[in-house]
């Protein structure tokens, strides 16, 4: 029975060694330094229970005494010990379930800002196209405009030289035949 109870406590301590390392608010704080004062307090009660247990195998009156020591001090003490721990479960549990509200709220947040920044880019993208295709468009339109420019003075000169040509055709004709007259 000591032997376990040994190692059971050292397990504990282990526990409570990583729980320190653990808690950093002030409150849990407190309530694990309450937990390790009633810890030490029934661990010191319930040995002298046990070295009065171990003497009552030859002497009646100091397994009466462990019997009420047993009674007075260590089951108070052992239930302090327990009260203390449902203290810090709790705490622990408040703290939890608050530090989870506020990791949820952070996540809708990001999410919101996210989605926010997404739409301002989608808003930002489509300005920044417009922009590029109706500036491409005036420059293609102009470009269109001197082409058409272009095209009718080509027209407007294809009509002169074809008049021209037509003159000179006559021209030629006329004197081919006033050549053949004089012939």
């Amino acid at each position: 029975l000591e032997a376990s109870l040994v190692a059971v406590s050292a397990d504990n301590a282990k526990v409570y060694d990583e729980l320190d390392k653990l808690i950093t608010d002030a409150n849990g704080r407190a309530l694990l330094d309450k937990i390790k004062t009633a810890r030490a307090e029934n661990n010191r009660v319930r040995d002298a229970v046990l070295i009065l247990s171990r003497q009552s195998s030859t002497n009646r009156q100091a397994n009466a005494q462990a019997y009420s020591l047993g009674r007075t001090q260590f089951d108070p003490a052992n239930m302090q010990y327990l009260a203390d721990l449902d203290a810090l479960i709790d705490f622990t549990k408040t703290d939890t379930d608050t530090t989870s509200a506020s990791i949820q709220t952070g996540v809708q947040s990001s999410k919101a800002g996210i989605l926010i920044g997404l739409g301002l880019a989608l808003i930002v993208g489509m300005n920044i196209a417009f922009f590029i295709s109706r500036g491409t468009f005036r420059i293609l339109q102009s470009i269109s405009n001197s082409l058409s420019d272009g095209s009718n003075q080509v027209s407007s000169a294809a009509a002169q030289v074809s008049a021209a040509s037509q003159t000179l055709a006559e021209g030629s004709s006329e004197q081919a035949s006033s050549l053949e007259e004089t012939s």
